[in-house]
């Protein structure tokens, strides 16, 4: 059999402005909101997984999933840039 060739990594999402106010958002129509983005906290989070990620997927395609929560697509934005 050829050897497998597909690698996944799970990243979590930063830490949020929710997660600051110790509240829990898990409803997408609140999840959405900006003011549920991520927190400062959360961006640096984000960048410091891009160097790793960009080691581990050098010469291999790579796609980007993300809920429709707005600090899951930020947490992917940071890192997908």
């Amino acid at each position: 059999a050829p050897p497998l060739r597909n690698a996944y990594v799970a990243l979590r999402h930063g830490w949020s402005r929710a997660n600051e106010a110790g509240i829990i958002v898990s409803r997408v129509d609140d999840g959405a909101k900006p003011e549920y983005g991520l927190h400062e906290r959360g961006r640096e989070q984000a960048a410091a997984a891009v160097a790793p990620l960009r080691t581990f997927a050098a010469g291999r395609d790579v796609s980007f999933l993300a809920s429709d929560f707005s600090r899951t697509l930020s947490t992917a934005a940071i890192v997908a840039a």
